[in-house]
């Protein structure tokens, strides 16, 4: 999982489809498809998600925004508590 989210992570930075702001100033912001190819999961199942907060987001007027660092911390959170 983690090589996987590397890789998305790795490849959406350099593609440019996130700001590339430096940390300090901004955190970098995924959009919803963005999450869901992520998690491997439908966009609709990530919105529904969010809307029920199950997953970290916010929404930006009628879109959905997600702090790419806030996405990896719940993806570790659940993995590890999925374990337990």
């Amino acid at each position: 999982m983690q090589a996987r989210t590397n890789a998305i992570a790795g490849r959406s930075l350099s593609s440019g489809s996130l700001h590339t702001k430096p940390a300090s100033i901004a955190p970098h912001v995924l959009d919803l498809n963005q999450v869901a190819e992520l998690l491997d999961a439908h966009p609709k199942t990530v919105r529904l998600m969010a809307q029920a907060g199950k997953i970290p987001g916010f929404r930006v007027g009628r879109l959905w925004r997600f702090s790419a660092a806030r996405i990896y911390e719940w993806i570790e959170q659940t993995t590890y508590s999925a374990a337990a």
